[in-house]
């Protein structure tokens, strides 16, 4: 009975702290699901459009819908296509979530998270070497040349006259949605809020989104090497 009355508690209250946390835990493990699926999406955009702040905004906004139990996401440390070790086009995201809960007095506790994510962009580049060391290390610098994904065979220097800015890529904001009209033709007026649009200087009121039959003249930037291996060829006007 004595033994029974000092331990008895004590596993009661641990069992009801345990059972408080469990909604937190899992919504913890929500957010990193979440978080995986969306620098997935980030990965196969990357073959296509370089787009370095929406994977953060993206995880964020989904963090909050899905997982009612987080109090507050805060983005610790993001890097697109980054090289770590003898990888590269690496994406990298740290975030720090906050969960309440209460705890076995009826009193609401605030508990910390940190997690960290890394993926690799589908490129299609080559690892920087295939020993230990990477590029960076071994200091080797390829020269960087511009490419038209969408339309086009050859890569080009940035001083090429056909490298301009008549389209360029932004990230939707209510500014972007007061000064263009959505394109009729891909229905970007369903484009929420930070999400990557298409515009073009001097020419057109609408934004699009990258698969609109209209931005055939956007423009990414790669290694040389790396445009060579996809079959492109130097520029017969800047000679790449």
């Amino acid at each position: 009975m004595v033994e029974a009355t000092l331990v008895l508690p004590p596993f009661i209250l641990g069992m009801i702290l345990l059972i408080s946390i469990l909604p937190a835990i899992a919504s913890v493990e929500g957010a990193v699901f979440s978080t995986c699926d969306e620098l997935i999406k980030a990965d196969a955009r990357a073959a296509v459009i370089s787009e370095p702040i929406s994977a953060p905004i993206a995880v964020v906004s989904r963090i909050k819908r899905e997982n009612p139990a987080i109090d507050a996401v805060m983005v610790t440390g993001y890097s697109y296509r980054h090289e770590g070790g003898n990888m590269n086009d690496l994406i990298s995201l740290n975030l720090l979530l906050s969960a309440g809960g209460m705890n076995p007095l009826g009193r609401i506790s605030s508990m910390h998270f940190e997690i960290g994510i890394r993926s690799r962009a589908i490129t299609g580049r080559r690892r920087p070497n295939t020993g230990d060391e990477s590029q960076f290390n071994r200091g080797e610098i390829y020269k960087r040349v511009y490419v038209f994904p969408r339309s086009g065979e050859k890569y080009h220097n940035g001083g090429c006259p056909f490298i301009n800015p008549d389209c360029y890529m932004v990230y939707l904001t209510e500014g972007v949605k007061g000064n263009h009209t959505p394109c009729p033709n891909c229905h970007s007026e369903r484009a929420a809020l930070g999400t990557p649009v298409f515009c073009f200087w001097g020419e057109g009121t609408d934004y699009h989104f990258g698969s609109c039959n209209a931005v055939t003249k956007f423009y990414i930037e790669m290694d040389e090497m790396d445009a060579i291996d996809k079959g492109y060829g130097p520029c017969m006007s800047c000679g790449g």
